[in-house]
């Protein structure tokens, strides 16, 4: 995405995300992530942006903090994601 160098400070080594197979239209994704206990609850919060070739960007699809409130919790994307649940 564009600008996602830009906001690491032209560093690409802060640059942390996780690629996926591409999927279509109405499937789903799931990808498992380990997360140590110390960042949940500690004010950070999960980012997903996306886009598709010759499409469109969407920057901040689904914004989640990464909290113990939001575990289980389904949140409805603003872009191509339809909806998210983190669950820890």
């Amino acid at each position: 995405m564009r600008g996602w160098i830009r906001g690491s400070s032209n560093s690409i080594e802060r640059i942390d995300a996780i690629t996926g197979a591409s999927i279509g239209s109405g499937r789903t994704l799931q990808a498992a992530v380990t997360i140590a206990d110390a960042l949940i609850d500690a004010g950070y919060t999960v980012h997903v942006d996306n886009a598709v070739e010759r499409g469109a960007e969407n920057r901040d699809d689904v914004v989640l903090p990464l909290d113990q409130a939001n575990s289980g919790k389904i949140v409805a994307g603003t872009g191509y994601v339809s909806a998210m649940r983190l669950t820890f």
